[in-house]
């Protein structure tokens, strides 16, 4: 889907910069002036839909969970919070396949993953930044 945005805003822009355009102003003279820079509006589509940031919380049960995970992150606008702490109890080889499957995701995205305390991960796509440095709390 991201792609496909990509592909749609290149077609756009395709021989539109640096591309010289004419202007008149009040008396009727003509100017011309370099366009370096082309504003484009929002697309709307759908019904009024705009693209959104979702997070989105998943519970890793069995390895078969991974699917909705991995379907939302390859959208591009989800962050995933995941409950891996249930699949863990069951079976810690799957857990291990399930957590390499997601990170190879998120990978391919470009990414962030953090593991949390508790058995949580974080996911994010690549335009979210997930800061790891541990902050001491006072109170």
């Amino acid at each position: 889907m991201v792609l496909k945005k990509i592909k749609e805003i290149k077609n756009v822009l395709v021989g539109r910069v640096n591309e010289t355009i004419s202007l008149s102003d009040d008396e009727g003279v003509i100017k011309q002036e370099r366009v370096d820079y082309i504003e484009l509006e929002p697309k709307i589509e759908d019904d009024n839909k705009t693209a959104h940031l979702f997070v989105k919380y998943f519970i890793l049960s069995d390895f078969a969970d991974i699917k909705p995970i991995i379907d939302s992150l390859r959208e591009g606008y989800t962050i995933a919070i995941v409950k891996y702490k249930p699949l863990g109890n069951k079976d810690s080889t799957e857990l291990k396949r399930a957590i390499s499957k997601i990170k190879r995701t998120v990978e391919a995205i470009n990414g962030e993953l953090m593991g949390m305390e508790d058995g949580w991960l974080v996911a994010v796509p690549q335009f979210v930044s997930i800061s790891k440095s541990a902050q001491k709390e006072e109170y």
